[in-house]
């Protein structure tokens, strides 16, 4: 079965996205900093594997990779701070992803068509 991280797991679009995945029978890693919200957000569900950190801290990232194939990007971060957060965040997924050897999706807020989430962990 394929599993996918998803950074930003409790905001709108990645919310979004936990919720179409697990409908596709896809296991998901529902990356975000509050470990509170991530649990009652998905705590019930089978699928989901809550993991609380942040994206800007490279190991949190990287310890919440074990057996992903793929990491879809739905942070979201002010763009007046975009060169402090985004970029840096931007680095560590890129990283993350070449060592655990997963695809990378960023801000599929644009171009994810939701009837074919499949494609994403394939």
């Amino acid at each position: 079965m394929r599993k996918v991280l998803v950074a930003g797991a409790t905001g709108g679009i990645g919310y979004a996205l936990v919720q179409q995945l697990t409908k596709e029978n896809i296991k998901v890693v529902a990356f975000a900093r509050g470990e509170d919200k991530l649990q009652a957000l998905f705590g019930h569900n089978k699928l989901v594997t809550c993991v609380s950190g942040d994206v800007l801290i490279k190991q949190n990232l990287l310890d919440a990779c074990v057996d992903i194939d793929s990491m879809i990007n739905a942070v979201g971060f002010p763009y007046g701070q975009w060169n402090e957060t985004h970029m840096p965040c931007l680095a560590n997924m890129l990283e993350a992803a070449k060592i655990s050897r997963s695809k990378f999706i960023d801000s599929p807020k644009e171009d994810i068509h939701f009837n074919h989430m499949k494609g994403i962990a394939q």
